[in-house]
């Protein structure tokens, strides 16, 4: 959006997001609001069905804080499920739009009491611009996807079994 992102309100925040899930329908995504509240607090916003990708996306504006319920359960889907969620987010200092997404990978450590013992995970970010496109989020979102299962392999391969 050309529009100041200092300025932003939860109007534009809307049209934003409204303008992409067009924009990802039209590229032939299935794109299915969600809305979460009660037992559901902190569900992300859409649910996405396209033909590299399923997955749910927290859309925000640039300055707009990821809430803590929010947080908690992008991390429990991510972390158990086999597609991960992620967050977009409007440009910030850079002016150009950003895909976010953490991938968790369980240690079989702990880390409690200065001992180390089962179940720790490690969490692992990747961010990627994109071109402010629905087409360009889906590119991103599926570039990130190969990123996180590159990283899966190589965890894979190089954890001694036991561990």
């Amino acid at each position: 959006m050309s529009e100041d992102k200092d300025k932003w309100t939860y109007q534009s925040e809307v049209a934003w997001t409204r303008k992409l899930c067009k924009e990802m329908e039209a590229a032939g995504a299935v794109v299915v609001p969600l809305v979460g509240g009660g037992m559901c607090s902190g569900l992300p916003d859409r649910l996405i069905i396209y033909k590299d990708w399923q997955g749910l996306i927290e859309f925000k504006g640039p300055k707009t804080k990821i809430r803590l319920n929010q947080e908690l359960m992008i991390r429990k889907i991510n972390k158990r499920c086999n597609f991960f969620t992620v967050i977009c987010r409007a440009g910030r200092d850079t002016g150009r739009d950003s895909v976010h997404a953490d991938f968790c990978q369980n240690t079989g450590l702990d880390n409690t009491g200065g001992s180390a013992t089962l179940n720790t995970p490690i969490w692992h970010s990747f961010q990627l611009a994109f071109d402010g496109t629905g087409l360009g989020l889906l590119k991103a979102i599926i570039e990130l996807k190969g990123w996180v299962a590159s990283l899966k392999d190589f965890i894979r391969v190089y954890t001694p079994k036991g561990s």
